[in-house]
C-alpha cells in the first residue's frame, strides 16, 4: 500500500473511534500498542500528522494500521432479534485461523481480547 492508501485508511479508522467517542490519544495508544504492547502511546499531534501526512508512515506503523483495519467492529443484522438466533447475526467478514466455509454457523462463546483499548472479539476457547 503506498502513502495515501494508508493515510485514508488512518482516517477512516480515527472516523470510526470518534463515533465509538475514542478520541486520538485514544488511537494513539491502541495504535502504538499494537506495535508493542509496553510501547508509550503516540501523541494525539502526531496522529494527526501521520493522517494529514505531514509524517511518513513507516513500515512498523502501517502493518498496525492493516490490524487496526482489520479489527474495526463488525456490523450486527438488527432486523433479526437475538431471541430468534440466540445471539447475533454478524454481517462483516470474520478473521479466522482456520477455514471457514461461507454462512458457517459458529457457536462458541465469545470473549474480548485483553489489550487496552482493543474492540476485537475472540470466539473460541481463551488461551
Amino acid at each position: 500500500m503506498d502513502q495515501d492508501q494508508l493515510r485514508a485508511i488512518l482516517r477512516t479508522i480515527i472516523a470510526d473511534r470518534a463515533q465509538a467517542g475514542e478520541s486520538l490519544a485514544d488511537v494513539g495508544r491502541v495504535l502504538a500498542q499494537e506495535i508493542n504492547p509496553t510501547r508509550p502511546p503516540f501523541s494525539r499531534q502526531y496522529v494527526h500528522m501521520l493522517a494529514n501526512g505531514k509524517t511518513r508512515i513507516t513500515e512498523e506503523i502501517a502493518a498496525a494500521i492493516a490490524t487496526l483495519a482489520a479489527m474495526q467492529v463488525s456490523r450486527t443484522d438488527d432486523d433479526i432479534p437475538d431471541s430468534q438466533t440466540g445471539g447475533q447475526l454478524v454481517t462483516t467478514p470474520i478473521c479466522s485461523l482456520r477455514a471457514r466455509q461461507a454462512n458457517a454457523v459458529i457457536t462458541d462463546p465469545a470473549h474480548r481480547c485483553r489489550l487496552d483499548g482493543c474492540r476485537v472479539e475472540i470466539i473460541g476457547r481463551r488461551a
